[in-house]
């Protein structure tokens, strides 16, 4: 058959399953018992006929057969990324729920916390709060993700966490030029005492002496 014929019969799905894998078609409509005709384009008739009396069936066969099968199905499971929220990069693979990139995944759910906070171990305070700023806009344009909203809270909880015990690690660093001493009130009330003990126990001595 001449490129010509193909062309003007190939632009029915069918027919350019047929025309592109004839063998395998003939097969296919010999196991259902019908008469392989000889002809190409009476067998694409024919095919269409089983597909009408079969239905569904044969068409999910004729799939099977398609000269462009392989292609297809790469064009159609190529995984589909979004943008990670935790690097900003066009890598988060949507399906296995992780960026390719920094290796983020998404909280899940109740019972994830643990593995889903673990990852921000290594984040600093900034770039914490900087992840939680891109979540919490990103929450307040989906309200009915709740997922996304529970995120949040535990972004939030971790954030306040690390935030008290900065604070907290600030005010007992040692001031500059003290030396790490600081007098205490009980300090103040033992110096008190041992000088007032050194006047009286002097005043003795210079009694004796006199």
């Amino acid at each position: 058959m001449n490129t010509q014929t193909l062309s003007n019969l190939g632009q029915n799905r069918i027919d350019y399953i047929v025309y592109h894998n004839i063998e395998k078609v003939s097969q296919l409509l010999y196991d259902y018992g019908f008469v392989v005709p000889d002809n190409d384009k009476h067998l694409a008739e024919a095919i269409k006929e089983l597909v009408r009396k079969r239905g569904r069936k044969v068409i999910k066969q004729l799939i099977g057969l398609h000269p462009d099968k392989e292609a297809i199905l790469k064009l159609y499971s190529a995984p589909i990324k979004s943008v990670c929220e935790s690097c900003q990069n066009d890598s988060y693979n949507n399906a296995q729920n992780s960026c390719d990139s920094c290796g983020y995944s998404k909280y899940n759910g109740s019972g994830d916390e643990y593995n889903f906070l673990n990852q921000f171990e290594n984040y600093t305070l900034a770039e914490l709060n900087n992840y939680y700023n891109r979540i919490l806009e990103e929450s307040n344009k989906n309200p009915s993700n709740k997922k996304l909203a529970q995120e949040v809270q535990l972004i939030w909880n971790e954030l306040r966490t690390r935030k008290a015990i900065a604070k907290k690690q600030a005010e007992q660093r040692p001031a500059s030029g003290n030396f790490g001493f600081a007098p205490t009130k009980d300090d103040l009330i033992i110096v008190g005492v041992v000088f007032i003990a050194g006047i009286i126990i002097g005043n003795g001595l210079n009694f004796k002496s006199s």
